[in-house]
C-alpha cells in the first residue's frame, strides 16, 4: 500500500541510477510518486538545511518538495485542510495542523517514510505556530476559556488557555492562562527556542514567558487585528502583520520598536496580511498579502527591495504564506491559486512552481458492464478509459458554435467549454451510463456533450437557467435540473425543451417571521428516478420531498426543518428511494407509501449495483437488505470524493480531490489501482504491487521513483521499466487477471 499513499508527477531526473536500482526489491526500497497537488495552498515552510521545502492547504495533504528540481518527495495526510506545517528543526520529522470548522489535528511525521509518529486532537481553537523542540514533539495550543482551573469565571469575559503538548504520547506538559475577552481572537507563535510566546490580541501585542506564563513586555499598537507574526531566529525580534496591511518589527530587548511597514498609494495595496517571516540574519522582513504579492523589506531602513507576484489569479489573489530559506537567498510562497512558489530574493525571478499536475475528479462511471470507466475532472477534461486496451483517451468536448469534434482515437488536449484556462466547473455530472456529460463554467456556458463523440447536443443558455443541482435519466435523454431557488425542471435533451415544471410550496409562512421569503426552500440536492415518473429533492431548509414528474405535484415531504442540505437517491427499479437524516445516517424507504425499510449508519449520494443488493454510500458498502455494512473504504479527509459502484457490485472507483482515481475491491476491501489523468494529456495506472502502465513510457509522463533512504534523490519512471511496466494494466485488473509479481 506504500505506493498508493505517496504518488506524485513530476520533471525527471537519472542521476545516481545504478545504486538507486539495487535497493529496488528491499523494503526501504524505492517508491512511486505522482505530483498531483491541488486545492489553495495555505501553510509553507522550509527545512532547516534548505534542500526541502513544505506546503499544505485545502486538499488536506501538506506535500515535500525538492527545492532544487521541484519535484515532490513526500506527502502526509491531515485530517482536514492543512493551516500550518513546519519541519523539526533537526530535519527529521515533519509536523501539521489540520483544523475545519470544529475539527482540529496536530500530527507529527517522519520525514523520509511519511509514517505517522503522534497526534493530539486539542479543542478547536488558535494553534500556536512554532516548534518547541528539535524533534517537533513539543508543541504549543491556544484556546478561548471562560473559566480558570478554579472554575472560577475569568474577567472581562473570559482568556485564552496555553498548553504544551507531547504529541507522540498525546500528553499535556504544563499550561497557563492570559485573561482578557480580546483572547477569543488572539493569534499566537512561539519562540524558536521554546520559551517566549507572542500573543496578538484585543489588549495588543504582548510576549510571555512559556514556562512561567508570567507576562514579559506588552507592544505598543495602533496598526488594527494582529493577523500574522514571526520570531526572529535568534528569538530578539518579533514582526507582525495586521488586516489593514502594516507590518511591525519589534526589539524584545530594549521593547522598541525597530521599524514599522506599510504602502504609500493606492498602487501599493497590501490588504490584510497572511504570513510574515524574518531572515535568518535579521536583516530582512517578508510578508505576504491578499492582494496577490509578497513583500520583502529591509529591516534597517524600512525600504521595499523586492516585490514578488505570487499569484496569477485576480479573483483567489490571497497568498496566504511566505518564508525566507536558511541562506537568505530564496522565498518561499504559497497561494490561492493553487501553486506555491521558489523566488530568487535578489532577483525577483521566479525559480520553481511547486503545483500538481491533475484537477480534482468530479465525475466518475463504469461502462462496458465494468470493463471499462468515463471520468471527467472539476476542469471539464473528459477522459475514456478503454475496456479492450485498458489505454485512456481524452476526448475534449466541442461547443456546437466550434470546429467539429476530433475523430476517434485523435490525440486533443483542449476543451473549449470554459472560458477561462483552468476555471473550475460546476456542477459536473455523468449519465449513468457514461453517455453524456453535463458541464457549466462559471460564465454561463452550460451543456450536455456526448462523451463518445465529444460533441455537445444541447446548450442551455442564461439568463435564468444557472443550473446548480442536475441529474439525468438512465439513457441520458432527460435531465432534472435547479438552480438554488424553490423552483427545478426537466427537459428533454434532444430538443432542450421543458417537459415538466416543480415549485416547491413552502407553506403557510408569516412574513413578520420569514421576512426574506422562499430562499430556505431553493432545492441544493435532487434525484430523477430510474422510471422517470418520479424526483426526489432536498432543499436548504432541510425538507426532503418526492414529487410525481408526470404531473409536477408534491406527494409528499419526508422531512423538514432540519436546516441541513440532506443527500437524495432512489434504487434502481425505482421502489424505494434514500434520504440522508440529520445525523449523518441514511434511510431506506418504500417510494409509494413511504415506509422506514431499512436504515445505514452513513450517507451521501448513493451508488447501487445494478441488482439493487448493494449500495455505496459515506465510503462504505451496504447490504441494501439487511442495512449491515460490508466494506469500508479511507476517505481523504476535507474533501468530498466522487464514488460509484460497479454494476456488479464487485468494484469501487473514488475520485478525490488531488486528482487520483482509486479502484477497489468491493468484497475484499483491497486497493486494487490507482489511475491518473494529467493535465498535458496523458496518463498512468499503478498498482500496489508497482506494476504501472502508461501512454508515453519513453516520454515525460514524470512519475518518478523515490528512495527514502535518501529522499532527495529520484529517478525516472523508465527506470524500472523491465518487470514494472505492463501495457494493459487496467484492462487485466477490472476483468479479474491474476498478473505475476515484480520480479
Amino acid at each position: 500500500m506504500r505506493l498508493l499513499k505517496s504518488l506524485c508527477l513530476c520533471m525527471l531526473t537519472l542521476a545516481g541510477l545504478g545504486g538507486f536500482a539495487a535497493n529496488a526489491q528491499t523494503s526501504d526500497g524505492p517508491r512511486l510518486v505522482a505530483q498531483l497537488a491541488s486545492g489553495q495552498v495555505i501553510a509553507c515552510a522550509y527545512s532547516s538545511d534548505g534542500r526541502t521545502v513544505l506546503t499544505g492547504g485545502r486538499e488536506g495533504k501538506a506535500r515535500l518538495w525538492d527545492v532544487a528540481t521541484g519535484e515532490e518527495l513526500q506527502s502526509f495526510q491531515g485530517e482536514a485542510w492543512i493551516t500550518h506545517a513546519s519541519v523539526s528543526s533537526d530535519n527529521r520529522n515533519v509536523l501539521t495542523v489540520s483544523i475545519l470548522d470544529d475539527k482540529t489535528a496536530v500530527q507529527l511525521w517522519d520525514k523520509p517514510s511519511g509514517k505517522q509518529l503522534g497526534r493530539i486532537s486539542p479543542l478547536a481553537g488558535n494553534l500556536v505556530f512554532g516548534l518547541n523542540s528539535a524533534d517537533g514533539s513539543t508543541i504549543t495550543t491556544a484556546n478561548w476559556v471562560e473559566k480558570d482551573d478554579q472554575g472560577n469565571k475569568l474577567p472581562a469575559g473570559g482568556g485564552a488557555k496555553i498548553q504544551m503538548w507531547n504529541v507522540v504520547t498525546g500528553k499535556e506538559l504544563s499550561h497557563f492562562l492570559v485573561p482578557g475577552a480580546g483572547a477569543v481572537g488572539m493569534l499566537t507563535v512561539v519562540s524558536p527556542d521554546g520559551r517566549k510566546l507572542f500573543s496578538g490580541d484585543g489588549n495588543g501585542p504582548a510576549i510571555w514567558d512559556v514556562e512561567t506564563g508570567k507576562l514579559l513586555l506588552r507592544l505598543g499598537n495602533s496598526d488594527g487585528v494582529v493577523s500574522a507574526a514571526a520570531f526572529s531566529a535568534d528569538g530578539s525580534k518579533v514582526a507582525w502583520g495586521t488586516i489593514p496591511g502594516v507590518v511591525q518589527l519589534w526589539d524584545l530587548g530594549t521593547g522598541k520598536q525597530i521599524q514599522r511597514f506599510a504602502a504609500d498609494g493606492p498602487s501599493m495595496f497590501i490588504g490584510s496580511v497572511q504570513s510574515v517571516s524574518i531572515s535568518p540574519d535579521g536583516s530582512r522582513v517578508l510578508a505576504a498579502s491578499n492582494d496577490d504579492d509578497a513583500r520583502l523589506w529591509d529591516a534597517a531602513t524600512g525600504k521595499q527591495l523586492t516585490l514578488f507576484q505570487a499569484s496569477d489569479d485576480r479573483i483567489n489573489a490571497a497568498v496566504n504564506c511566505a518564508a525566507i530559506s536558511p541562506d537568505g537567498t530564496q522565498a518561499l510562497t504559497a497561494a490561492d491559486d493553487q501553486t506555491a512558489r521558489l523566488w530568487d530574493v535578489k532577483s525577483g525571478k521566479e525559480l520553481q512552481r511547486l503545483i500538481g499536475q491533475a484537477d480534482e475528479v468530479a465525475a466518475l462511471a463504469f461502462v462496458d458492464g465494468g470493463l471499462g470507466i468515463v471520468e471527467v475532472s472539476g476542469t471539464g477534461m473528459v477522459w475514456l478509459w478503454d475496456a479492450g486496451s485498458g489505454k485512456a483517451l481524452l476526448r475534449p468536448m466541442v461547443s456546437s458554435s466550434s470546429a467539429p469534434a476530433p475523430a476517434p482515437g485523435s490525440a486533443a488536449t483542449t476543451l473549449p467549454v470554459s472560458t477561462a484556462a483552468g476555471s473550475y466547473l460546476s456542477p459536473v455530472v455523468l449519465s449513468p451510463d457514461g453517455g453524456r456529460v453535463f458541464l457549466a463554467g462559471f460564465h454561463g456556458e452550460q451543456g450536455v456533450w456526448d462523451v463518445q463523440t465529444g460533441k455537445e447536443i444541447q446548450s442551455f443558455p442564461p439568463p435564468n437557467l444557472a443550473f446548480s443541482a442536475v441529474d439525468f435519466s438512465p439513457d441520458g435523454s432527460k435531465l432534472l435540473s435547479a438552480n438554488h431557488g424553490p423552483t427545478f425542471s426537466l427537459w428533454d435533451v434532444g430538443t432542450g425543451k421543458e417537459i415538466q415544471h416543480f415549485t416547491v410550496d413552502p407553506g403557510f409562512r408569516p412574513s413578520i417571521l420569514y421576512p426574506e421569503g422562499d430562499f430556505r426552500d431553493g432545492v441544493e440536492h435532487l434525484a430523477l428516478s430510474p422510471d422517470g415518473h418520479a424526483a426526489l429533492t432536498s432543499d436548504s431548509e432541510g425538507s426532503t420531498r418526492l414529487w410525481n414528474v408526470d404531473t409536477g405535484k408534491q406527494v409528499r415531504v419526508l422531512k423538514v426543518k432540519t436546516y441541513e442540505d440532506l443527500a437524495v437517491g432512489f434504487s434502481p427499479d425505482s421502489s424505494k428511494l434514500i434520504t440522508e437524516n440529520v445525523d449523518g445516517s441514511a434511510t431506506l424507504r418504500e417510494a409509494k407509501s413511504g415506509k422506514d425499510l431499512q436504515h445505514f449508519g452513513k450517507a451521501s449520494a448513493p451508488s447501487f449495483s445494478a441488482d439493487g443488493h448493494r449500495v455505496l454510500m459515506g465510503g462504505s458498502i451496504w447490504n441494501v437488505d439487511t442495512g449491515k455494512e460490508l466494506q469500508s473504504f479511507e476517505v481523504p479527509s476535507g474533501s468530498e470524493p466522487a464514488w460509484t459502484l460497479s454494476p456488479d457490485g464487485s468494484k469501487v472507483l473514488m475520485g478525490t480531490q488531488d486528482g487520483a482515481t482509486k479502484l477497489w475491491d468491493a468484497t475484499t476491501g483491497k486497493e486494487l489501482a490507482t489511475l491518473y489523468c494529467l493535465r498535458d494529456g496523458t496518463w498512468a495506472v499503478v498498482d500496489p504491487e508497482y506494476h504501472f502502465d502508461t501512454g508515453n513510457i519513453d516520454g515525460t509522463v514524470a512519475l518518478h521513483w523515490v528512495n527514502d533512504g535518501d529522499p532527495v534523490r529520484v529517478s525516472p519512471l523508465a527506470a524500472f521499466k523491465d518487470g514494472h511496466y505492463t501495457p494493459g494494466l487496467l484492462k487485466y485488473i477490472l476483468s479479474g487477471q491474476q498478473l505475476p509479481p515484480v520480479q
